[in-house]
Formats: C-alpha cells, structure tokens, sequence
C-alpha cells in the first residue's frame, strides 16, 4: 500500500468538511479525493495486492461514488487470468450486500427450464472483504467487461472499429443497437425470471464485451505511472505529511477500448451494476419528489394517452395540469409558478411514440421494421401490468427472436 509512517489522519467527517489535499488547478479525472479517510475508500496502488495476495492490481477500469473498479490478475492459476474488482468505500456495506445478494440470487438455478444462462448479465465470479487502515470494503469480482455503450456515445472517435458515420453521428451502428437489444432482452429477463426488476438500466450500465485477455500481452494491459500529468496526480497534503488513508497517487481510468472486438462475430454487451435493483416495486408514485412525479405523467399522458382511473386517482396534480377531458391546460412543473405569467403561454406537447420513433430511428432502418418495434414498444409500455408482454413473450416475438446475439 501507500506510505505506512505518517502522522494521524485528520477528522474529515461532515461535521469537519476542512480540504485536507492539495487541489491543482487541472485535476486528472478521478474519484473524490477527501473521501480516502477512515470509512471511506481503500487506498489502492498499481502493483497493490488484495484478498491474501491473489490478486494483483494492473490497471484501473473506473471509479463511482462508493466505489473504485480495478483491473487485476489472479495470482492462483497457472493461466494468466484477469478480472475486474469493484472495491466499495467502507461505508458502503448496505449497498454493496444489496448487490451482492442480487447477483447471488440471479446466479441460482430456477430449476423450471427457464432461460438463465447468463448470456445477458455480467457473472459475479468471487466476492470477499478487503481490510484496510480506513475500514472493512466489500469487493465484488465479476468477469473483465469493456466499456459501456454510453461511452461510445460520448468518445466514438476512440472506436476505430466503428464506421466513419457512426463516429460522426453519434450513433449505434444498426447491426450493434440491434445485437445490443437482443442481449439486453436475455439479461432483463434472467433478473425478472429471479423476481428482480434492475432499476437502473441505461447505456452506462450496458458494457461491451472485449477479447480474451488471457492472450493478450500482460506488458500491454499494465497501466503504468509515467510523465504525463493528464494521466496522475500525486496526492499531497495541505500540511504536508504523508498519508496512510490514501494512495501514493490518483491514477485516470483506462478502459479496454482496444480489445473490444467490434467484428459482427465477436460483438456483444452484457448488463452491468445491479445495485440499484428492486425485488418489488410500485410503480407509480412511490418515488421522486413531486415535480419529478408531474413530469412523468405529463410524459405519460402526452406520448401513451389519458391515464386510467387507477393511475389518475392517485395523481395528486391531474387536475392541475388537464381537464376532464385530458386536454392539457398548464405546461409548467414549478411548485410556484406564476399564475398571470402562465397565461396565454403555448403549451408544450409532447410528441407521440410513433412520432418520436420516426423522427429519430436509424436512416438505415426501413419503414415495415419501425412499425415492427413501435408495436412491440407499445406492448410494453401498457398502464396495466398485466396487459405488458413478459420477457418470454418478448423474446418470442418475431422481430426480436430474428435478432443475433453472435454468442
């Protein structure tokens, strides 16, 4: 670990916020610095081992509010090995057992030959607790992943294995989002099979799959401490002294960029991150503020229609925003919205799912398949729970059953 004969950590709990690191004027992206403290996150080197030595830190994945992720070789088998580890802060035992008991109970046989093979959710391979001078940290070891579908998004010019387009776009290839939906449909329903909604699921928590990194070079995967500031940061203290709650420096995330195989053949994602998971959900109205709840239904309303007596009765604002009719008389969500200024302004609408979906579908999409997928969508997106397909009849439907997950 990081430095081991320093003077005693100072309070920084919330009651004594007081900075206790420098912070240069350019900050390497990473985690929250002040939160390596007692009860916060595990101080974590290049070259660092965890659990009993088995495995070896070489390069970090990622990093969240309770958590950083680490790429690491397994030291017990005589095949070079590698896998991610997600190392909780201290005090994040709640969330992290609360996913750990999902990923435990997706992974148990049903015994009922349904689909559970896997195909769809990253497999938790290990799990154990990891402590350190700032406490107890839960670690998660799951299979190597890539990065997530937001993440090509966001830097597509960092995939050369996507078309110039699609990297001009901003967009999924078609073959891809396709593959991807199919994947996603596998994962959703491994985790509904289990009881299990996820809760969370958007791009950033869809990663893609890489190659098999047991023929990789260890040389290429090794992230190392070099000369260029944009890459660490030395963690100093405002006093001066050394630390033993944090670590020697504060490293930028590489993900795996280069060994994801953007082939038709090898392409796939899996669904990552179940934290957020629920065994049992209302929903409606059982979370958000009140603002949020008004937005939804006026989304609702506008995109699927009037909603039914049993949604519409526990809508607190209906009437506020339509009239008995459900023709919309206010557009804000403002709690204090201004009555006279409200007057006379253009309500804004919504446009409907068919609208939207046409507007914004794949140009290399032809009209018969988007008719196709607005009506499985509307299958879906039914107010009563019991008139949505489940993912079994989802993944019987014709479009979605010709669709090719290459795995």
């Amino acid at each position: 670990m990081a430095c081991v004969t320093q003077a005693p950590t100072p309070d920084v709990s919330d009651n004594n916020p007081s900075p206790r690191f420098k912070q240069p004027g350019l900050c390497v992206p990473s985690e929250w610095r002040e939160k390596y403290k007692p009860g916060g996150f595990h101080p974590i080197d290049l070259g660092d081992t965890l659990n009993g030595g088995r495995y070896k830190i070489v390069r970090k994945l990622g990093y969240g509010s309770f958590s950083t992720v680490w790429l690491a070789q397994d030291q017990r088998t005589t095949e070079q090995k590698f896998a991610a580890i997600k190392v909780g802060a201290a005090t994040a035992d709640d969330e992290f057992n609360y996913e750990l008991s999902t990923y435990t109970r997706v992974q148990q046989p049903l015994g009922t030959g349904e689909y559970t093979s896997g195909t769809g959710l990253v497999k938790l391979i290990d799990d154990f607790v990891e402590e350190g001078v700032n406490g107890k940290h839960q670690c998660l070891v799951f299979d190597v992943m890539g990065p997530s579908l937001s993440s090509l998004l966001r830097y597509p010019a960092e995939y050369k294995g996507m078309s110039v387009q699609a990297r001009k776009d901003r967009r999924l290839p078609l073959w891809l989002a396709k593959r991807a939906v199919k994947c996603l449909v596998y994962g959703v329903h491994e985790l509904h099979t289990h009881g299990i909604a996820h809760g969370d699921l958007h791009p950033g928590n869809v990663l893609l799959r890489v190659q098999d990194l047991c023929q990789v070079r260890q040389e290429k995967l090794m992230q190392r401490v070099t000369n260029d500031k944009m890459d660490y940061e030395k963690l100093e203290r405002l006093d001066g002294k050394s630390d033993s709650s944090a670590p020697e420096y504060l490293i930028r995330s590489l993900s795996l960029n280069d060994w994801v195989d953007f082939t038709s053949e090898g392409m796939g994602v899996k669904i990552g991150d179940v934290g957020g998971a629920l065994f049992m959900i209302d929903p409606f109205f059982e979370v958000g503020s009140e603002d949020f709840i008004d937005d939804c239904m006026i989304n609702y309303v506008d995109r699927l229609g009037p909603l039914p007596d049993f949604i519409a009765k526990r809508w607190d604002n209906r009437d506020y925003y339509y009239d008995a009719e459900w023709t919309k008389i206010r557009t804000n969500v403002e709690p204090d919205e201004d009555e006279e200024e409200a007057e006379g302004e253009e309500l804004l609408l919504h446009e409907s799912l068919e609208e939207d979906f046409m507007k914004a579908k794949s140009p290399e999409m032809g009209n018969d398949e988007a008719e196709q997928i607005i009506t499985l969508l509307k299958s879906l997106l039914r107010y009563h729970a019991s008139e949505r397909l489940s993912t079994s009849l989802i993944l019987e439907n014709p479009w979605v059953s010709s669709l090719s997950t290459s795995q």
